[in-house]
């Protein structure tokens, strides 16, 4: 019952519990993980002893010391990893638990042990002592060979961004890797941990055991395995990202995409591997992934890594797919980049290259509903230069007359907040092609009263006053006092 001390339990829990009667058993683990936290060395008595724990109050005491480092408490991480090792190291170890029963380990404490390890080594502390660093290689080895895996079908995508117990330790691996590959690398020479490599080429050298979860991981820290040991992933490409098991490949490449940081590097990897080829049309069910795959071209695009006059790039593979929907995917990507860290003058000049490239496929002959979203699309693109040459003008031109068919709309008259002073007559006649195919953009008011105003002070009054006769004569009046002003018309 709550509140009762459960046999074995060591007394702090024990004293803990009993001040909180009436709470769930999750309840009171959650307490004591709270309380071993703020303070982790009343607790370390259980560390030294060892009692049998219920596996509820287990996890919440790992999770507990990992909180107090985070929490920027001192632990004693000697006495941590050697209670560790002695938990793997036992043979109830996730045992399975049968009935109602809590009282084995359950696949959380694996977790929750990845995370202490996690956790520890970015600390000098733990990092300078090799007794440490030892140990914790022989608990991450075990419990590689100890768990297994929960995600049998790459289809269910949605449980392979849940971590699981498997994905947690070679994540760890991995991480654990990357903070000792300093020191490995001055004492060896080579930056990977070799008992941690080793089981990495087990895993990988057997195709039964070459599980979702595990290329997952392999696919999403790919980035860092080539830091790593850079030969190894190109030897391996085959099996990280397996031509003949579709389910394998989705995985490690969904991994990939969705996760790994941005690296030159292993795009060209892929790249040159085909899996990028095969990913475009492999993932129409999961927008998330096809977003982020265009976007990754799309970037490697403005950082020379592909080429629009070149016919076997994946760039010139992605626009001669004609996809509407990719199209108009790549058209936001390069939007986006542009928003959130600005284009230089070389990116720019290879965005206008695709500019023209997509407005002379998209803007001839009909120009039904679907290329209609693409060219309103591209009106976005105008946030991306300084000024409007004569060249995009006269796209601009074609793309404001389809504003309403795309986002764009939405900013339509934000955009032209900074250029109407430098460029008052271009801004006038794209605002009149856009009002004159009865496009009326009432949620923009203010911009467009202020874009109206200096229209009128730039000379611009045969055009202003049309845009405004046009907004009248839809029903919108809120361009009748400045009308009236510019015109002597009494309201």
């Amino acid at each position: 019952m709550p509140g009762e001390s459960v046999p074995g339990m060591n007394a702090h829990i024990a004293r803990i519990i009993s001040g909180f009667k009436g709470l769930s058993s999750r309840g009171l683990a959650h307490v004591f993980g709270d309380c071993v936290a703020q303070t982790p060395d009343k607790f370390y008595s259980i560390l030294e002893e060892r009692p049998e724990l219920p596996s509820i109050y287990l996890n919440a005491l790992l999770r507990g010391l990992t909180d107090a480092r985070k929490g920027g408490s001192a632990l004693d991480w000697g006495l941590a990893i050697d209670y560790i090792l002695y938990l793997v190291e036992s043979e109830d170890f996730l045992r399975e638990e049968t009935g109602d029963a809590r009282y084995n380990f359950e696949p959380d404490a694996v977790v929750a042990i990845s995370d202490l390890i996690t956790e520890g080594v970015r600390h000098e502390e733990y990092l300078s002592r090799p007794e440490l660093r030892s140990k914790t290689e022989k608990i991450l080895t075990i419990l590689a060979d100890r768990t297994t895996p929960q995600v049998r079908d790459a289809s269910d995508f949605t449980m392979l961004q849940v971590i699981t117990p498997q994905s947690a330790i070679f994540h760890t691996m991995i991480s654990y890797s990357m903070s000792v590959a300093p020191i490995i690398e001055k004492e060896s020479g080579t930056r990977w941990v070799r008992s941690i490599r080793d089981r990495f080429v087990s895993q990988l050298g057997r195709p039964s055991e070459r599980t979702l979860e595990f290329l997952a991981v392999v696919g999403r820290c790919l980035p860092q395995l080539c830091y790593l040991d850079e030969d190894w992933v190109t030897e391996n490409l085959d099996a990280i990202f397996p031509r003949g098991d579709e389910n394998h490949w989705r995985s490690a490449f969904r991994g990939y995409i969705r996760y790994a940081a941005p690296s030159r590097k292993c795009y060209r990897l892929l790249r040159d591997h085909r899996d990028y080829s095969r990913a475009l049309g492999a993932f129409d069910d999961d927008h998330e992934v096809r977003k982020l795959l265009i976007a990754s071209i799309c970037r490697e695009y403005l950082n020379a890594e592909e080429e629009i006059d070149d016919p076997g790039s994946l760039l010139s593979e992605l626009i001669e797919r004609g996809d509407l929907k990719q199209i108009s995917t790549m058209i936001w990507a390069i939007w986006y980049f542009n928003r959130h860290d600005l284009l230089n003058a070389e990116m720019k000049g290879k965005v206008k290259a695709l500019w023209r490239w997509i407005m002379n496929r998209y803007a001839v002959g009909d120009v039904e509903p679907d290329k209609q979203k693409i060219l309103a699309g591209l009106f976005n693109w105008i946030s991306i230069f300084d000024e409007i040459d004569d060249e995009m003008y006269e796209w601009l031109k074609i793309s404001a007359a389809y504003v309403r068919n795309g986002v764009g709309s939405l900013r339509f008259f934000d955009y032209f907040q900074e250029r109407v002073e430098v460029a008052p007559g271009k801004v006038a006649e794209l605002t009149l092609i856009n009002s004159n195919m009865g496009n009326h953009l009432p949620y923009e008011e203010k911009h467009l009263r202020r874009i109206v105003d200096v229209l009128y002070r730039s000379g611009q009054k045969e055009r202003a006053d049309r845009i405004c006769n046009f907004y009248l004569a839809a029903g919108y009046d809120y361009l009748r006092k400045i009308y009236s002003r510019n015109n002597d018309v009494a309201l």
